[in-house]
């Protein structure tokens, strides 16, 4: 195995960060074209219908905290500096056993949750049956204690450890981890710690720690370890010694519940028995030294924040110790809340009760988080705040809860009209007109909101449903009613103006007044409405409408009214009607709203196209292409701050916008909180900042009440190289052949479920692999191309990009793949060759020389051979020279011979024979006209290697053709392909002989009552094959073998054909055709 360098147990990657950040597009110029100067307009008829209205007020609800002052009893117990019994600690460890390990799947989320909260129980995979207490290690493992045992969890398994004592797991256990990285166990059956991997107790002169009944444990901003007891008072744990405080000290009494330690220093004890006792620099005093006076049964928990100390009862709610005055404070108004735990968290209070859930309380609110909106139980033991900004609920009863990330936080509005508000229209120096639908017309006054209503004895409601409105100067308003046509609203009554011709139930969608106090109404599918002299009147398509589905209407800061339909952006100005164009090109995005951002730039929302920007004439695009999270925007505000806030179908986005230059741009959705993505429309409440309307509930931001931003944390846990562990401080290095393992884990309380989570294998070319991983795991890799490679585990959460430090591995070549190894085989090669070379030469010189010896004599051999082979070359040449002079006179004499026989058989076919002797002589002439022409031609040729079969077959033609047609009256039509072919002499006369005898047969037989009788003679070498083909054709009867002499010309063909190796076929239906193929391998 080789050996391999680093870490590792628990390495903390650090990382970078990166966000998306909002660029605007610039798309082009803004182009209003004017569409109609003088449009068409439409009389609409009306039949207006009057009701009665009356008022009614709803009053606002705000939720109630109970307070009022109570003396504190204040009483001095003694003057000067406590002195405790100080002793000398001993240590006692053992080895801590190995831990159950058991998986742990994600955290659950209540169906009913209204807040960012997630829990988890033994039936959803937790390891403990219930939970005490919690703590965070350095590694930001959080620990847990329960009644099955201590737990560490880290988000992706739980870690099981027997208690010391099986006593533990009967009774509450208190847990801390201390600056020394101890983790501290206290419980009823005893005092322990736990570092690195043992368990410690204990002991002084007086005291057995395994054996003191001790409630609660804490520390304070001196690393001190404060513990309270049951019957030994307050323990304090100074590095190797304890300070006891108990009667010898001063204590009235020795049940403590609860021991705190202030910023000054002041220690607060909370005593069963008698109240509060302070410890001060100078003096001891108690508080509520009669707590049976107020029927109160301890003080479970204390905190501190810049109201003073805040002490949670058992049976008597919450006490504010203030510098002034001591304030007593319920949540129900009974004052008997049992408070089990207290926790400060920036201007607020996080407060755990017995049986009213969860508080969060400060001077703006009060929150409260129960079984009947997300919180898993309605009873909850103690809270602990991790280094990500959770809270961590445990309960007696089963598993955890804990609260992420809330910078939302949902409540119900101070009044239910509130939650169905479409439009607010602002009264001057007076209150506010709601335009809401399912509520009808109502006003906002300081103490509630008046209700504009129908008599209740009208059943069929008209003034229920709006959908906008305008307020006149004269204080009646024009609506635009879901059912009922435009509205006119006066202080008694109201008019419908139902126009029967419009579809969809005078549905009016938006009421807008513009730069000539025209009143403009959107119905829909019904083209664009508008009121003049008390007269309506309508624009449609002929009036150069995009559409007649008009959506919606808006203004800007001239008081143009803008037409939003289903094809594009129109407004009516002084000019008439105009039309939208970005670059000449007509825009048909469908536009929510435009916001004003200042008198050079205006934002429009779009439905399915992001946001676009008017910046003077420019036209920029923000979009899910240059970072926008979704193109669905619902619609925009800006809060008091200046950041910008959108509603979308995917959740929340914010930035802040100087310019054209947009920073801070944060994303917000399930990961705070599963109910985001229902936000409807944004708006600003009477505090100034961002609220959204969910399901009746006002969903709030508050960046009091938001948890601080954190990175995820990213660690490896261990290295293992072929199943051995790697330590060591360097760069990892190992073979291609070997395989390493990287158990890795993530932390990200709160955000775990939302975090995503890939590596990067970087080479050292540069060559990039992305794998996607969970977020705890491990890495495998093997099989690598020996290089340098960096590993970056790479987070992304949002717009949010989290990088990992890089983590360097070597794989190294094996060792017959080192330069080293390849240098050495390099030089030795060269080596060897230049050694063989030299030998060789060497050898090479003796051989010269005899081989030039040996060259000597063959020389001399070669000459004498030479000379007698020349001899003999003459010789050969004058016998050739003998031999073509004789063959050439054989030839000459073959020739003439045959000549002579061809005149003695012309002569007898002068004499009067029969018919069949005559055809006979002829015959025999034709053929050996055949054999003489072969003779002939080779005799006439300078050599004798060959004749031309193309000019041989052409002669014999001609002689046949003379021969034939001296006999007949019909000229017979003979066409010829032949190839350029050499034929020795004997091919060549059995080549004529066949075809002469084909040509006889077709003269004699084929043309009878033929008029235009032909012959088709093709001789070829085939390509593929290489055989020579002969195809014979004509266009005669067909061939008759009934005479003798037909006989006779079928065995020569026969007889010819075989010599030539060749195999022919013959076709006789209609026609004749014969096809000879001569194989040219054998012939």
């Amino acid at each position: 195995m080789r050996s391999c360098l680093l870490i590792l147990l628990g390495i903390l990657l650090h990382l970078q960060v990166h966000s998306q950040q909002l660029n605007p597009q610039l798309i082009g110029s803004a182009n209003w074209k004017l569409t109609n100067a003088s449009p068409v307009k439409e009389k609409i008829t009306t039949t207006p219908l009057s009701f009665p209205l009356q008022q009614r007020m709803v009053l606002n609800s705000e939720r109630k905290i109970y307070k009022k002052n109570i003396p504190s009893e204040r009483k001095l117990i003694h003057n000067g500096p406590t002195i405790p019994v100080i002793e000398t600690l001993t240590f006692i460890g053992k080895k801590l056993p190995a831990p159950e390990i058991v998986n742990a799947p994600p955290l659950q989320i209540r169906d009913n949750a209204i807040y960012n909260l997630s829990y988890t129980n033994k039936e959803h995979g937790f390891a403990g049956t219930n939970s005490f207490t919690f703590a965070e290690d350095d590694k930001y493992n959080i620990w847990i204690s329960s009644s099955n045992g201590l737990i560490k969890y880290d988000g992706h398994q739980y870690f099981l450890y027997a208690y010391p004592s099986p006593n533990i797991a009967t009774t509450e256990t208190s847990i801390l981890i201390d600056h020394l990285k101890r983790l501290w166990l206290v419980s009823e059956n005893g005092i322990y710690y736990i570092h690195n991997d043992s368990i410690f107790t204990l002991q002084s002169k007086t005291l057995e720690f395994s054996k003191i009944n001790a409630r609660k444990v804490t520390a304070d901003k001196q690393h001190r370890i404060w513990i309270a007891t049951k019957e030994k008072g307050v323990l304090c744990i100074n590095n190797k010694t304890v300070s006891i405080y108990d009667k010898r000290a001063g204590l009235p009494d020795l049940y403590i519940i609860n021991v705190f330690v202030d910023k000054k220093g002041d220690i607060y004890i909370g005593s069963g028995l008698s109240g509060i006792v302070i410890i001060q620099p100078d003096k001891m005093i108690s508080l509520f030294r009669h707590p049976e006076k107020l029927d109160w049964n301890g003080f479970l928990c204390f905190a501190e924040n810049e109201d003073g100390i805040w002490a949670g009862l058992f049976n008597g709610a919450l006490i504010n110790i203030g510098l002034k005055d001591t304030i007593h404070y319920s949540f129900t108004g009974s004052f008997r809340e049992q408070i089990n735990d207290i926790i400060p968290v920036k201007t607020g209070l996080w407060i755990a009760t017995l049986s009213n859930g969860i508080y969060y309380f400060d001077k703006k609110r009060t929150v409260n988080i129960n079984h009947n909106n997300g919180l898993a139980y309605q009873s909850n033991f103690r809270l602990f705040h991790d280094s990500f900004g959770n809270i961590w609920i445990s309960t007696f009863i089963s598993g955890f809860s804990r609260i992420n990330d809330n910078s939302f936080y949902q409540s119900d509005f101070t009044n239910y009209i509130d939650a169905q508000v479409n439009t607010v229209i602002p009264e001057k120096g007076k209150g506010e007109w709601l335009i809401t639908f399912g509520q009808g017309l109502c006003y906002r006054t300081k103490g509630g909101i008046i209700q504009y209503i129908e008599p209740p004895t009208e059943k069929n409601k008209k003034l229920i449903y709006i959908n906008d409105g305008i307020v006149n100067s004269d204080g009646s308003l024009w609506l635009g009613s879901y059912a009922w046509g435009p509205t006119k609203v006066t202080k008694n009554k109201f008019t419908c103006y139902k126009i029967n011709e419009i579809p969809d139930n005078n549905i009016i969608t938006s009421v807008k007044r513009d730069f000539n106090n025209t009143i403009w109404f959107s119905p829909i599918k019904y083209g664009l409405m508008y009121l003049k002299n008390d007269e309506f009147w309508r624009y449609t398509k002929r009036s150069g409408l995009l559409s007649e589905n008009t959506i919606r209407l808006y203004t800007d800061q001239e008081k143009q009214v803008h037409i939003v339909s289903d094809a594009g952006l129109q407004r009516i100005t002084r000019r008439g009607l105009e039309t939208f164009y970005i670059d000449n090109k007509l825009f048909t995005g469908i536009v929510g709203e435009q916001f004003i951002v200042d008198s050079a730039t205006s934002i429009l929302t779009t439905s399915s196209d992001g946001l676009f920007i008017q910046h003077h004439q420019s036209i920029y695009q923000l979009s899910t292409n240059n970072g926008l999270y979704s193109n669905q925007i619902k619609n925009i505000r800006r809060d008091r701050a200046g950041r910008f806030w959108i509603a979308t179908n995917r959740g929340i986005e914010s930035f802040k916008m100087t310019g054209l230059s947009i920073t801070e741009h944060t994303i917000y959705n399930e990961s705070n909180g599963r109910f985001v993505s229902d936000a409807q429309q944004v708006f600003i409440d009477d505090s100034g900042y961002p609220a959204w309307n969910i399901n009746g509930k006002k969903l709030t931001y508050d960046s009091v009440f938001t948890t601080p931003a954190k990175k995820p944390l990213f660690f490896i846990k261990n290295l293992i190289l072929n199943s051995d562990t790697i330590t060591g401080n360097n760069d990892i290095s190992f073979l291609p052949n070997q395989t390493l393992i990287i158990d890795y884990r993530t932390i990200y309380w709160g955000k775990e479920n939302h975090l995503k989570l890939s590596y990067q294998l970087i080479h050292n070319d540069k060559d990039t692999i992305v794998i996607s991983v969970p977020i705890n795991g491990k890495i495998t890799l093997n099989n690598l191309v020996p290089g340098n490679y960096q590993i970056i585990l790479k987070g992304t959460e949002k717009n949010k990009i989290y990088y990992a430090e890089p983590f360097n591995i070597i794989v190294n070549p094996f060792w017959y793949n080192t330069i080293l190894f390849r240098c050495i085989i390099g030089f030795s090669v060269v080596a060897a060759i230049i050694l063989y070379f030299r030998r060789k030469a060497k050898r090479q010189l003796k051989i010269n020389v005899l081989l030039e010896e040996k060259v000597k004599e063959q020389t001399a051999t070669i000459l004498k051979e030479k000379n007698a082979l020349e001899e003999s070359l003459h010789v050969i040449d004058a016998q050739n020279q003998e031999k073509e002079v004789l063959i050439e006179e054989i030839n000459h004499r073959v020739k003439n011979n045959l000549q002579f026989i061809m005149a003695m058989l012309e002569m007898q076919m002068n004499k009067q024979y029969s018919k069949e002797t005559l055809q006979a002589l002829l015959s025999t002439s034709r053929r050996i006209k055949a054999m003489s022409l072969v003779h002939e031609m080779l005799y006439a040729k300078p050599d004798t290697k060959g004749i031309s079969i193309t000019s041989y077959i052409y002669q014999l033609i001609d002689n046949l053709k003379e021969m034939a047609e001296g006999g007949n009256e019909t000229q017979v039509d003979i066409k010829l392909s032949i190839e350029d072919l050499t034929f020795d002499s004997r091919k060549a006369l059995s080549m004529g002989i066949i075809i002469s005898e084909l040509m006889s047969n077709s003269f004699k037989h084929a043309f009878k009552d033929i008029q235009k009788p032909q012959i088709y003679i093709e001789l070829k070498k085939n390509k593929l094959t290489k055989n020579i083909e002969l195809v014979f054709e004509d266009n005669g009867n067909g061939i008759t073998t009934t005479t003798n002499e037909s006989g006779l010309g079928r065995r020569l063909v026969d007889i010819f054909s075989r010599q030539l190796a060749g195999s022919y076929e013959l076709t006789t239906q209609n026609k004749f055709r014969f096809k000879l193929v001569i194989n040219q391998a054998t012939a």
